[in-house]
Parts: C-alpha cells; sequence; structure tokens
C-alpha cells in the first residue's frame, strides 16, 4: 500500500511539472492583429460572374484561448436574397512556419477554407490552396484585411483559377463599433 501511494505521489508531481510547462504563451505575433478585435459593421460588395450584390455585415471578434487565437463570427444578409449567410473564421500564428493561418467555415459550403499568410505593415494578407467551387472547379482564393487610418478595418476577398489573374470577389469596409 505505501509502494502505491508513493507512485501516485510520484506521478502527480511529474504530472503537476510537466503542465506548468505544458501551457505556452500566446504568440507575440498574434498583438499585430489587435486591431481585428471587436465588434463591426458595414457594407459588403460582391461581383461574381457579372453579378454584382450588396450585403449589411456584422463581424463580432474576440480573444480566444489567452490571446492565441481571435475568432470572428459573421453575420450577412445579401440584397435582394432571402435568409442570412453566417460564418466563423479561426485565426491564430504558427511559429514553426511563421506564418499566420486561418480556418473559415459558413453556412454557404459544405466545407472549410484553410490559409496561410503574413503581416505587412497593416495588412495581413491570407492565401488558401486549391478550393473545390461546386460545379465551376478548383479556385485559389486570397483574403486580406486592412488596418485603416480611421480605426475601420477593410477587407478584400479575392480568387483565381489557373493561370487566370485575381479577380475581387468580395470587398469591405467595417466600421468598429463603440463599445457599451
Amino acid at each position: 500500500m505505501k509502494l502505491l501511494a508513493t507512485a501516485v505521489a510520484v506521478v502527480s508531481l511529474i504530472g503537476s511539472a510537466f503542465c506548468q510547462d505544458w501551457k505556452q504563451p500566446a504568440p507575440e505575433e498574434m498583438k499585430q492583429l489587435g486591431f481585428l478585435v471587436g465588434s463591426f459593421a458595414g457594407k459588403q460588395h460582391m461581383e461574381f460572374g457579372g453579378q454584382k450584390m450588396e450585403s449589411d455585415a456584422v463581424v463580432n471578434a474576440s480573444w480566444q484561448l489567452d490571446g492565441r487565437y481571435i475568432r470572428s463570427d459573421v453575420k450577412y444578409t445579401m440584397t435582394g436574397m432571402e435568409g442570412e449567410i453566417s460564418g466563423f473564421m479561426v485565426l491564430t500564428y504558427v511559429p514553426a512556419k511563421k506564418q499566420f493561418r486561418s480556418h473559415w467555415f459558413d453556412s454557404s459550403s459544405p466545407d472549410y477554407v484553410e490559409m496561410f499568410g503574413t503581416m505587412q505593415g497593416n495588412t495581413l494578407t491570407l492565401t488558401s490552396g486549391e478550393v473545390e467551387m461546386p460545379g465551376m472547379g478548383k479556385f485559389l482564393m486570397r483574403s486580406t484585411w486592412t488596418k485603416m487610418n480611421n480605426g475601420n478595418v477593410g477587407m478584400k476577398l479575392e480568387m483565381k483559377q489557373g493561370d487566370q489573374p485575381w479577380f475581387t470577389l468580395m470587398s469591405a469596409e467595417y466600421a468598429k463599433k463603440a463599445a457599451k
């Protein structure tokens, strides 16, 4: 019985020491993305296949897991369409790759989009690998987030197929809502 109690005590001490070193601080690079955190509203402008649309968007973004991630919840309603499209992005920095990484999920797609990229000045640029668009083939996607001088956030989502040039699918300027 003493042997069992001693073994449990030793395992508990080792486990406790291991767990103390296990939790790592958020990467310093995440602080560069503080401008993306908060509640925002804005108009999104979309163009695809020659058709132009506009939507009202609301974005709520918050720090998660002690600043290691940012989660952005997005809701938008397309002019002339019924219903709301919603989605969320999880964004972090991967020190081993020296890149930011995001995962985007939304109610209009059967799969998520993973993107990697870097921050240059006030602009975060993330690019995907090939993404299958049902009935249209494979595309690359590029998402750009810019901290604007007026405190707003500019967003541009571009697509590219094969050797074709990038084209803007969506652009927006989101105004930060005043804290309540």
